[in-house]
């Protein structure tokens, strides 16, 4: 409409314009309009006149409907309010962009400002909360979290995961876990939520509560199945350790049949067990597990704990012997191996046996261990020139004596007794 109305002017003023260059004063012409037997006639310029003045009144009558109209005013007052909201909007960005840069009090004088706006953001004090923690201002940060909860209820998720982050790093990781369990209740498959809650039972030594998380982080993949490995293992072996009423073969056995299939297979974790089991004195289960492992899985540190497991019987020991000299058929250069078929030889007295296996143990991978025992036995068999150079490559590998180690000497007589504790282990 504003268009055709210029459009108009300049017609009309480039026709005046004409006109007067045309000698309008001495003729200035006229317009007829004709209609059946009526006629109009009039001067150019009187009708150039009228068309503005029918423009003018018809633009005022549109203008008036819109003053009149209802919804204009609903529209210009959407309008305001959107400029309102933006120019908070402003402010709270501005502080948010200030607290990122790490410059507080500018960042906390417009987050403030923005908190004027009655549909302010939780932004605002989830910024100011993170900018006590930055100053340490620990009561500030409740009292600014228990603020943004009233005044931003349906934001409670993101005002709780503040709270424990902040209740995390002071350190009072009861109140944290009891948060975000109570957020879990909510949001059972939030991965974030997830991994904070095992980094707070891990600081708080929650195994059981680990062992409880652990089949909900593989359901969701929020770890690798690698990872989960690793942690299924790691709580089984902090269980182990860290719980005082494991003391009894009943306990350990109902703990171990709840392993999985993964961890009957982990040399660590049947390692742990086996001695575990030993302490007990339940030597046949330790004995059990180990060879089952054994059997699919091999592991030279398996191999060691066996050879320190004290058999009752004679039977049972040459049994054992029996068992680790098959495993050194399939792992003939498995130097820990041949040192724990030379501390088995020990205990049945087979000296000859023994000192075979401590010399093929040191041919492929000389150990402080193998050559401090070795001359141990030579010095009982006294192969004196023997134990001395068994001595002097011990001082090579790892430049100790023999009057610095901590085990008594074994001697090969029948009369001596030896102790299943005299084996120096890696």
């Amino acid at each position: 409409m504003i268009r055709l109305f210029i459009l108009s002017l300049v017609a009309i003023f480039g026709a005046l314009i004409v006109t007067l260059n045309g000698r309008f004063f001495e003729d200035p012409g006229y317009l007829l309009l004709v209609l059946g037997d009526n006629s109009f006639e009039t001067s150019l310029l009187a009708f150039a006149f009228g068309l503005i003045v029918v423009f003018l009144i018809v633009r005022i009558f549109f203008l008036l409907l819109t003053l009149i109209n209802p919804f204009t005013w609903m529209r210009v007052g959407k309008k305001f309010q959107q400029k309102r909201r933006s120019r908070f909007r402003t402010n709270t960005n501005e502080g948010l962009l200030n607290l990122v840069a790490g410059n507080f009090n500018r960042g906390k004088k417009f987050l403030t400002k923005g908190l004027k706006d009655d549909d302010s953001s939780v932004l605002n004090y989830l910024g100011l909360a993170d900018i006590a923690v930055a100053e340490g201002g620990s009561d500030n940060v409740i009292e600014i979290l228990d603020l943004a909860l009233k005044n931003h209820p349906l934001e409670s998720l993101s005002i709780q995961r503040c709270r424990a982050k902040f209740l995390f790093r002071k350190g009072e990781l009861q109140t944290c876990a009891s948060i975000l369990q109570s957020l879990r209740d909510q949001t059972p498959n939030d991965p974030w939520l997830l991994k904070f809650l095992k980094k707070t039972y891990e600081e708080l030594n929650d195994w059981g509560s680990l062992q409880d998380l652990e089949p909900v982080l593989r359901k969701h993949k929020v770890f690798s199945e690698e990872e989960l490995d690793r942690f299924q293992n790691e709580i089984v072996l902090k269980k182990l350790t860290a719980e005082p009423n494991i003391d009894t073969e009943h306990e350990l056995t109902r703990m171990w049949k709840n392993t999985t299939k993964h961890q009957r297979l982990n040399s660590e974790v049947v390692g742990a067990f086996a001695l575990k089991f030993c302490n007990v004195n339940s030597q046949g289960r330790a004995r059990e597990i180990i060879e089952r492992c054994q059997a699919h899985r091999w592991s030279g540190d398996l191999a060691l704990i066996y050879g320190t497991i004290d058999f009752k019987e004679e039977r049972d020991l040459m049994e054992g012997l029996a068992v680790a000299e098959r495993w050194l058929g399939k792992n003939p250069k498995d130097h820990l191996l041949m040192l724990t078929l030379a501390r088995l030889s020990i205990k049945l007295k087979l000296w000859g046996k023994a000192r075979d296996y401590y010399q093929s143990s040191i041919s492929v991978l000389p150990t402080a261990a193998a050559l401090a025992e070795l001359s141990f036995l030579l010095r009982g068999l006294e192969d004196l020139n023997g134990s001395a150079a068994a001595q002097k490559e011990l001082y090579k590998v790892s430049n100790i004596g023999l009057q610095n180690l901590s085990f008594p000497v074994l001697l090969p007589e029948e009369n001596k007794s030896t102790s299943d504790n005299n084996f120096f282990n890696l």
